[in-house]
């Protein structure tokens, strides 16, 4: 007998997972979130500037099309 092979079931299957599907679903939509709002909060101080870029980047798309036509791109 091995050490720790007392606390193995012999009738249990080794790919069964421990916890229940929900559970782990719950977690890891939980751990996203909280990751999602560390980002939010480190750039936080950024948010102006990457929302002006966002509204300059979608003003200027339909002129970026005509010089990329002109120019052959």
């Amino acid at each position: 007998m091995l050490v720790g092979e007392e606390n193995v079931s012999r009738h249990a299957d080794p790919g069964t997972p421990s916890i229940n599907a929900g559970v782990q679903a719950a977690v890891r939509i939980a751990v996203g979130a909280a990751v999602v709002a560390a980002a939010a909060w480190v750039a936080w101080e950024f948010m102006a500037a990457l929302v002006w870029a966002a509204v300059i980047a979608i003003a200027t798309w339909p002129l970026y099309n005509r010089l990329a036509a002109i120019g052959g791109k």
